[in-house]
């Protein structure tokens, strides 16, 4: 009797001379295809996925520059920190810019990938046969990996940066606007009052693509600022809200409804069999 792994398959049959060669023909035949199907990928999930890792570059960044701006609060006595935050959001859009246009060549050497030939012809014909390695289904692969933390990495930076940019702002109104060394003290007065307040926004906005709640994050906030808070006449609560309201309407919202057309787009394309 055979064993199971005895059992001849169908590739078994080719594994002669003349197996090889009709293997390899048929190899030759799904490349091609293949090779075809890249040129067809559609733009729209191409342009998702660049937008999405763009995302992602441009979260990190920011997310690092605020680290960078809490650790020149913590050193500098100077407006190092004020500059930091000034420079963050620059230094993000440009980050953007290059990750959009750096995936898009990421993304179709991954495609031509795929296809790539080895020396052994059978298993590149399992691999050309396979559903999943087609041209269009690795480019929605590829996006939906990253899909989390392409909507949460710029809300965290966002939830940091946000609210010390806002108040930045309102200052330069004043009649006599701060300077750099000035607003940086203004940081630090914050962030003695807010600290809790701005780690529980970050994790709100980690939560944010899953529970999608726009203003939870300025409410818990706020809420985690009236301890701290009630030591100057709970100001700081308020300012919280008030700041946190700002920036769940500007960047929250948003974000939420870039999640739905989104998640329309992808919800819009058959299903992997019915493409086949």
């Amino acid at each position: 009797m055979y064993m199971a792994s005895q059992v001849p398959t169908v590739l078994d049959a080719y594994r002669d001379t003349a197996g090889w060669a009709v293997a390899a023909a048929q190899a030759d035949q799904l490349e091609a295809q293949r090779r075809a199907e890249i040129a067809t990928v559609p733009a729209a999930l191409c342009q998702l996925y660049q937008h999405r890792q763009a995302r992602i570059v441009a979260g990190a960044v920011g997310a690092t520059a605020a680290v960078a701006m809490f650790a020149a609060l913590a050193v500098s006595n100077r407006g190092l920190p004020t500059l930091v935050l000034i420079g963050a959001w620059p230094a993000m859009a440009f980050a953007y810019a290059v990750a959009f246009v750096a995936a898009r060549y990421r993304l179709r050497r991954t495609l031509q990938q795929s296809v790539w030939r080895t020396d052994d012809v059978f298993c590149d014909l399992r691999r050309l046969e396979c559903d999943g390695l087609a041209p269009a289904a690795v480019a929605e692969d590829r996006a939906s990996r990253q899909a989390h933390a392409s909507y949460a990495l710029p809300l965290v930076a966002a939830a940091v940066l946000g609210p010390l940019t806002l108040h930045l702002f309102v200052a330069s109104l004043f009649p006599e606007p701060l300077s750099a060394a000035d607003f940086a003290d203004w940081m630090k007065l914050t962030a003695m009052f807010t600290g809790p307040a701005h780690a529980y926004a970050v994790w709100a906005a980690w939560q944010f693509p899953r529970r999608r709640r726009p203003f939870q994050p300025a409410a818990g906030a706020a809420l985690w600022a009236i301890i701290p808070g009630a030591i100057a006449l709970f100001i700081p609560p308020v300012i919280v809200l008030v700041t946190g309201a700002v920036i769940a309407a500007l960047c929250f919202v948003p974000m939420g409804a870039l999640i739905d057309r989104e998640n329309a787009l992808l919800a819009s394309r058959p299903p992997a069999d019915a493409r086949t």
